[in-house]
């Protein structure tokens, strides 16, 4: 089978997270030495604003950034920095590599939205020991969990993520650095676009 046509709304919405298709690239086999995360959410409710790095992230990670929640669902003042800790258990951070399995291929990256009050952008720079940096990002969909399809460029090829793995990675991370998601107030979805047409557009299609 063509593997773009796993791309395809009944297919993705049937199989999606349903079995592992493909192991991680070889350059995973080597710790992650750093991390770069920015996450934004906004909607009706409260608005997340994160930027954090993580260094040394193979021995004793240090962790910095700024973390602001603008709209008064937390315990902190709206507004104001919420603190990070000062470091964070390297297993956290090392699980980003093994989470890049299940990498389908896609003609270009693209970004879906079929839902409203649910707008999160991701992105997650990862450098490896060799000095490899790949950035998954979400291109701010939001049709899958947290935010997604997720989708990455390695070696000039473009690949979406055909599973939960990633995100359940940041989930662990976010959890580790006690960091909340965005909260929505009145989220619905509806009227979707087919991934498949959005990494492989029709040319020549005058509707």
């Amino acid at each position: 089978m063509n593997p773009a046509l796993t791309l395809h709304l009944p297919i993705l919405a049937t199989y999606y997270d349903a079995a592992e298709l493909v192991d991680a690239p070889d350059f995973t086999h080597q710790p992650v030495v750093a991390m770069h995360l920015t996450y934004t959410f906004t909607g009706l409710g409260p608005s997340n604003n994160y930027d954090v790095t993580i260094t040394s992230a193979d021995d004793e990670p240090v962790v910095s950034g700024t973390v602001t929640i603008e709209g008064g669902y937390s315990d902190e003042t709206p507004g104001a920095p919420v603190s990070l800790p000062d470091s964070v258990d390297s297993a956290v951070v090392q699980a980003f590599g093994a989470a890049l399995t299940d990498l389908v291929p896609i003609g270009q990256q693209f970004s879906t939205i079929p839902c409203w009050d649910y707008y999160p952008d991701w992105s997650v720079e990862l450098t490896f020991e060799d000095g490899t940096v790949v950035t998954m990002a979400n291109n701010a969909s939001n049709a899958v969990g947290i935010g997604g399809p997720w989708q990455v460029e390695i070696d000039g090829l473009n690949y979406m993520q055909y599973s939960y793995r990633f995100p359940k990675a940041i989930r662990d991370l976010f959890h580790a650095l006690r960091l909340p998601f965005g909260e929505t107030a009145a989220m619905g979805c509806g009227g979707g676009s087919d991934p498949l047409f959005d990494s492989y557009p029709r040319t020549g299609d005058n509707g």
